[in-house]
């Protein structure tokens, strides 16, 4: 298993064999001690696979006996960016994707509003957009106590506000003010 893992990450090769040729190429392998798998037997054909290197020294040997062997093109990993390795647009593209991907942690994408219910979610975020907490601000140079601070400030609905940064949404909690009920006198 972790050969073919390896294999698959550094470049491997099946080379296959049919025909009266199979017996010598068995024995070859065998006294070279190349290091095979995914061997299949079909009816006609034997075909193996190996790692780059090991596959090329069995292809040779091979020849130089007169044995007949097929060797498919670079598999894996590497036969991927080797085929691609004129097309300087994929890695362009690739090197980006990484980078975009890294850098993304670092900026809000969502904002998302828990535990209000009389206050509209969009108004708590245009007031939060307001205070410079939008999707798009670059999350190090937030300081989300003063933002929820401020924002309580302002506010008459609300008595309690916290934003917490779960990956790349900021989650907005809140909890309202109760307000009293009307014609009700406090007891004193």
């Amino acid at each position: 298993m972790i050969s073919r893992i390896v294999g698959k990450m550094t470049g491997e090769r099946k080379i296959s064999c049919s025909g009266e040729s199979r017996t010598a190429f068995l024995n070859l392998v065998e006294e070279i001690g190349a290091p095979v798998y995914a061997a299949r037997f079909g009816s006609d054909v034997f075909s193996c696979r190996l790692r780059n290197r090991a596959a090329k020294r069995l292809f040779y040997e091979c020849e130089a006996r007169g044995i007949e062997v097929q060797m498919s093109p670079l598999l894996g990993l590497f036969g991927i960016l080797y085929r691609y390795r004129r097309r300087y647009g994929f890695f362009i593209g690739a090197i980006f994707m990484a980078a975009a991907t890294f850098f993304s942690r670092y900026f809000i994408w969502d904002m998302r509003v828990v535990g209000n219910e009389s206050v509209p979610a969009s108004q708590i975020i245009a007031g939060l957009e307001e205070l410079g907490c939008a999707p798009g601000a670059y999350i190090p140079a937030l300081d989300f106590e003063m933002i929820a601070n401020d924002f309580l400030l302002a506010s008459d609905e609300l008595a309690w506000m916290s934003v917490n940064m779960r990956s790349s949404v900021a989650v907005v909690e809140v909890l309202e003010r109760k307000k009293p009920l009307s014609g009700v006198s406090p007891e004193r």
